[in-house]
């Protein structure tokens, strides 16, 4: 082949099963053909459009006309039942989470959270199950951020969660006077995002009733970002937590002394030493040994303060074969990974 050179500006390059062909300026508008030379599998649709529709209202509008064929309809369960109602044809698909994409984090390089029980108490003040009810609606699980898909073959129960999980405000108050924290304890937490307020609020509650006092401090999307993914935060940040696919990027990236990934500074020589010995642990059995270790460890010491998150629901037309997007990690993105669904998608009409 014969060497060319081109300006990354403007010439995307991609061996998918779709073409870029052109795109609106204001990035409303996406349109693709597909890849006749794709090497994997014969794809099925001719071409495709996405449409960047931001306002739920004119998704759902959008969809009842007819207009689009897949996307975020319903995102939560009174959405969709209240979609098959309307529409009764409309396919739904609902993929629990494996982990939770939101966090607490404490920087634990701050001396302010050298007591582990602390952290433990902050854990038990949480009344994650009311989360689960009133704010996902039933449709979520109690987890922590490493999926436990790389641990266990069955989602963890109370055994596996450890003793931090339950609510029990008593046993927080407990912890908190046991760490020097009688009279109360207060922190400052950054955060952004608007939607995970209802969930806050309720570990607000919780924290209020032994005596935590938490100082909200809320910044725009770029500057928290700066501030989060920056890891410039002084005390606590709450956020998603960057995903990934891979053990690694979970058991590894997230929490060795000074990964990119590890935006709550934990340095911890044990969980480093783990973290490597499964990274190069070719035996699939002793590596999930490995990984028991750091997840118990883990969870043990609080390092993270899990807020729960809800699975996916992806609703499409009835005319749409073969499209599945929900992931059981959650912090794998729709729109980022539609290269990986589309090709074996037909529609039946």
């Amino acid at each position: 082949m014969a060497r060319r050179t081109c300006s990354r500006n403007n010439v995307l390059i991609g061996t998918g099963p779709m073409i870029s062909e052109s795109f609106t300026e204001d990035l409303t508008l996406f349109t693709y053909v597909k890849n006749a030379d794709y090497w994997k599998q014969d794809v099925l649709l001719d071409g495709m459009e996405l449409h960047v529709v931001r306002d739920g209202a004119a998704r759902l509008a959008g969809y009842r006309a007819g207009q689009y064929d897949a996307g975020g309809f319903a995102t939560i369960l009174p959405q969709a039942q209240a979609l098959l109602a309307s529409n009764p044809d409309t396919q739904l698909h609902y993929t629990p989470p494996a982990n939770s994409l939101w966090a607490m984090a404490p920087n634990i390089s701050n001396p302010k959270w050298d007591d582990a029980r602390l952290r433990q108490a902050m854990m038990l003040a949480i009344d994650h199950q009311k989360i689960v009810d009133t704010v996902h609606h039933g449709l979520s699980s109690v987890l922590p951020v490493m999926p436990w898909i790389h641990v266990f073959d069955d989602p963890p129960g109370e055994a596996e969660l450890g003793p931090w999980f339950k609510y029990d405000p008593e046993q927080a108050s407990q912890l908190l006077s046991a760490a020097g924290f009688a009279d109360g304890f207060e922190f400052a937490l950054s955060h952004a995002y608007d939607f995970i307020d209802p969930t806050l609020a309720i570990v607000y509650d919780g924290f209020r009733d032994v005596g935590i006092t938490v100082n909200i401090e809320k910044h725009d999307y770029a500057a928290f970002q700066a501030v989060y993914i920056g890891r410039e935060f002084q005390e606590s940040a709450a956020g998603y937590w960057v995903g990934g696919y891979d053990a690694d990027n979970f058991f590894k990236v997230h929490l060795a002394t000074g990964s990119s990934g590890n935006l709550g500074r934990v340095s911890d020589p044990q969980l480093d030493e783990w973290a490597q010995q499964q990274s190069h642990e070719l035996d699939p059995d002793a590596r999930r040994e490995i990984l028991r270790k750091i997840w118990d460890r883990y969870l043990d010491q609080a390092y993270r303060i899990p807020l729960t998150s809800e699975g996916t629901i992806s609703t499409y037309a009835p005319h749409v074969r073969n499209y599945r997007v929900g992931a059981p990690l959650v912090s794998i993105t729709v729109s980022g990974n539609e290269g990986t669904h589309i090709a074996p998608v037909w529609l039946d009409k």
